[in-house]
């Protein structure tokens, strides 16, 4: 019996010190660390260990669009792109939060899907604006890809000396990102282990001690 107890207790504390080692870990992808050019770059793939589409980056203060939505962020900021948007992994993450923003729309309505494989197990609709960026919680739990889609608002009328993404002046459906927390995948694995064995560890602790008082 007191071996069981033991072993109890030592799972339970590589998963309480996972737990901790989990938390501590989890990445804030800032995106300063990359090489934005003032009129935009890709996130080439392998940035915060995601696979990236259509997504960019640009430098808050010194872009080419400015005045504009993407001012507020600071060092760089990401922005959406033409076609499907989205960030995956072969192996399943998390995305706790993130700071959400407008480039040019007053009012644009940002929907952010996470799938596991091709089941869509979280979606949430967050509507922003050119004024500031917005701290959204997420708690998008073991997924491998997230998508985004924007649409509506109303311009705010930048008088901007440059253009905005496609050409188009002082307008559009682009929102800014920064400062997502995404837990590091391999930690995450190495919980759901360890949260495994001590699932079955308490049917063996049990069988153990009844096996010990007869």
């Amino acid at each position: 019996m007191k071996i069981a107890r033991m072993a109890l207790v030592g799972l339970g504390v590589l998963v309480l010190s996972v737990l901790t080692t989990h938390s501590a870990q989890a990445g804030t992808l800032t995106f300063d660390s990359l090489s934005c050019s003032p009129t935009g770059s890709a996130i080439p793939g392998g940035y915060g260990g995601l696979n990236w589409s259509n997504m960019y980056c640009v430098p808050a203060a010194s872009n080419a669009y400015n005045p504009s939505g993407y001012s507020n962020g600071i060092g760089n900021v990401a922005f959406n792109g033409g076609g499907g948007v989205a960030f995956s992994s072969s192996t399943p993450f998390n995305l706790s939060t993130l700071e959400l923003g407008a480039a040019w729309n007053n009012g644009l309505a940002v929907v952010i899907t996470g799938y596991n494989g091709t089941k869509q197990l979280y979606q949430d609709t967050f509507t922003v604006s050119t004024s500031g960026l917005n701290l959204e919680t997420l708690n998008f739990y073991g997924v491998t890809l997230v998508t985004f889609s924007s649409s509506g608002g109303t311009s705010e009328g930048f008088a901007s000396t440059g253009l905005g993404p496609g050409g188009v002046f002082g307008t559009g459906t682009e929102f800014v990102l920064d400062d997502m927390t995404v837990p590091e995948p391999s930690v995450i694995v190495l919980l759901g282990s360890l949260l495994l064995l001590l699932t079955l560890g308490i049917p063996f602790a049990s069988r153990l001690r009844a096996a010990t008082t007869t």
